[in-house]
């Protein structure tokens, strides 16, 4: 039990010597791992407002596209119209010249 307990002292004795030795350098990582969090902890954020304005541009890009299609449909309707009209007249111009004849 006593060469346990030995043992046991040795290796917290021996760990402590490597950690007061090597505090610097475990201290400048700790620092560094911190800043690395605050950094990434800022980019998750402007991740997260980027996503938060492309789902609001989602959204009125949807409606521009429903206006547009919607104006597309009546331009067509408008255009078929005239288009009609406009074959009509060339059709009656044609049979007025062919009288004249």
């Amino acid at each position: 039990m006593k060469i346990g307990n030995l043992l046991w002292f040795t290796g917290a004795a021996v760990l402590s010597y490597q950690l007061v030795k090597n505090r610097e350098k475990i201290l400048a990582e700790i620092d560094e791992s911190g800043q690395l969090i605050e950094k990434s902890q800022a980019s998750l954020a402007n991740i997260q407002k980027n996503l938060n304005f492309l789902e609001d541009q989602e959204a009125s890009m949807k409606k521009l596209g429903q206006d547009f299609q919607y104006k597309l449909k009546v331009f067509e309707q408008e255009a078929k119209g005239h288009l009609h009209q406009i074959q009509e007249i060339w059709e009656n111009s044609n049979l007025d010249l062919d009288l004249d004849l």
